[in-house]
C-alpha cells in the first residue's frame, strides 16, 4: 500500500464515531469546495485547495477521526480527490467496506482507514428534497 519509511498507517477506530460525529449536526455547510460540520463541541472544517487536494482547516477534538488541522486529503481508495465534492461523492457511493484516505501530514504521507459507521457519522446523508 503506502507503507514506507516516510509514511505510516493510522487506523481510526469505530469507537470514535460514536463519541465524536456530525450525525446530530447542529451546523452543516457544504459546497463543491467547502465542508463545515459542527455538533456538540465536535467540528470538522475542510476546503478545496486548487489541484493540491482537500485541506483540513480545523478539527475538534484533535485528532478527529484520524484527521488534524493542516492535513491534506490527496486520495480516497486510490483515486485522487481535489474538490470537497469529490470526497462527498466517494462517501455517498461507498459500500460497507472501510474507506482508505491518503493524506499528506507535514512532509509525510499517512493512510487513514474509516469504517462504514464512521463514514455515516462524519458525513450524514443529505436531507430529502
Amino acid at each position: 500500500m503506502y507503507e514506507s519509511a516516510s509514511s505510516w498507517r493510522i487506523v481510526a477506530s469505530a469507537a470514535l464515531a460514536s463519541a465524536a460525529s456530525c450525525a446530530g449536526v447542529s451546523h452543516l455547510h457544504s459546497s463543491d469546495s467547502d465542508y463545515n460540520c459542527s455538533d456538540n463541541g465536535h467540528a470538522l472544517v475542510m476546503h478545496s485547495h486548487g489541484d493540491s487536494g482537500i485541506v483540513v482547516d480545523r478539527t475538534r477534538p484533535t485528532p478527529f477521526h484520524g484527521l488534524q488541522a493542516g492535513d491534506v486529503i490527496l486520495a480516497v481508495d486510490g483515486h485522487a480527490v481535489v474538490q470537497v465534492e469529490d470526497l462527498l461523492k466517494a462517501v455517498r457511493g461507498h459500500d460497507m467496506t472501510p474507506m482508505t484516505l491518503r493524506i499528506r501530514r507535514s512532509s509525510t504521507e499517512v493512510v487513514v482507514s474509516w469504517p462504514h459507521a464512521e463514514l455515516q457519522a462524519l458525513f450524514p446523508p443529505p436531507p430529502p428534497p
